[in-house]
C-alpha cells in the first residue's frame, strides 16, 4: 500500500472515509481527546479484498521433501571443504515455500547459508555467516522458532528459514538452497527438509 489516494468525505465530527493504496482497504479517521485531554487521530480499517471469516490455505499437494543427491543437492553426512558452495537443494518451476531447515555440523563456525529465487541471492552475494546470526553480541538469532519478521533462526546446529510476516515465499522460475563452507576444516551436511508447494 502506497499511502492515502483519496479522500472521499468529511463532515463535521472530522470523520474522514479514506482510500488508502490501491483501493483495497478503506480507512475511517476521527480526531478525538485521549483520557488526558490531548486530542488523538484513532483510525479503523477494514480489508475489503478477503471475504470475512476466510482462512488462509495450504494446497493440498503441498510436500515435505529431504534434501539429498535426488533433488540437486547431496547425500547426508557429505563433507563440505572450505570455499565449497555446496548445492543442497534445487527445483525448476514456479510456486511457494513454506520454510526448510538445514543441519550443518559446528554450525556456529565457518558456515554461510545461501537462498537464491528466480537468480536472485536473497541473503546477498556472501549469504549469510552463521558464526554472525549466533553471536549473542551480533544477531543473537537463537531459538526454535524463527523471527516473525526476519523469517530466520539457528537452534543448535540447525538454520531455519520461514516466509516473512508468516506468508510462504513465492518463485517463479527456481529456488536453489546451498551451504558454504567459509573455513578450514571441513564439516558435513547433515540433513535438510524443505515444505513447497510445486504449482509448476
Amino acid at each position: 500500500m502506497g499511502g492515502i489516494s483519496g479522500q472521499d468525505k468529511t463532515d463535521s465530527q472530522d470523520r474522514i472515509v479514506s482510500v488508502i493504496g490501491n483501493g483495497q482497504a478503506e480507512g475511517n479517521a476521527q480526531v478525538a481527546p485521549d483520557l488526558l485531554g490531548v486530542l488523538r487521530l484513532f483510525v479503523s480499517t477494514e480489508l475489503t479484498s478477503v471475504a470475512a471469516g476466510a482462512q488462509p490455505t495450504i494446497p493440498p499437494n503441498t510436500q515435505w521433501i529431504d534434501m539429498n543427491a535426488s533433488v540437486g543437492g547431496v547425500a547426508r553426512g557429505t563433507s563440505i571443504p572450505q570455499g565449497t558452495k555446496q548445492k543442497l537443494y534445487s527445483y525448476t518451476g514456479s510456486g511457494l515455500i513454506f520454510g526448510w531447515s538445514v543441519t550443518l555440523a559446528s554450525l556456529s563456525s565457518g558456515w554461510a547459508i545461501h537462498m537464491e529465487i528466480d537468480g536472485n541471492s536473497n541473503f546477498g552475494p556472501n549469504g549469510l555467516l552463521t558464526d554472525d546470526l549466533k553471536s549473542v553480541a551480533l544477531y543473537n538469532f537463537n531459538s526454535s522458532i524463527p523471527d516473525f519478521h526476519m523469517a530466520i533462526t539457528t537452534d543448535g546446529d540447525t538454520f531455519r528459514f520461514k516466509g516473512g510476516l508468516g506468508t510462504p515465499q513465492k518463485y517463479n522460475s527456481k529456488i536453489e538452497i546451498f551451504a558454504e563452507r567459509v573455513s578450514n576444516p571441513s564439516k558435513d551436511f547433515n540433513a535438510g527438509l524443505i515444505m513447497i508447494y510445486k504449482a509448476t
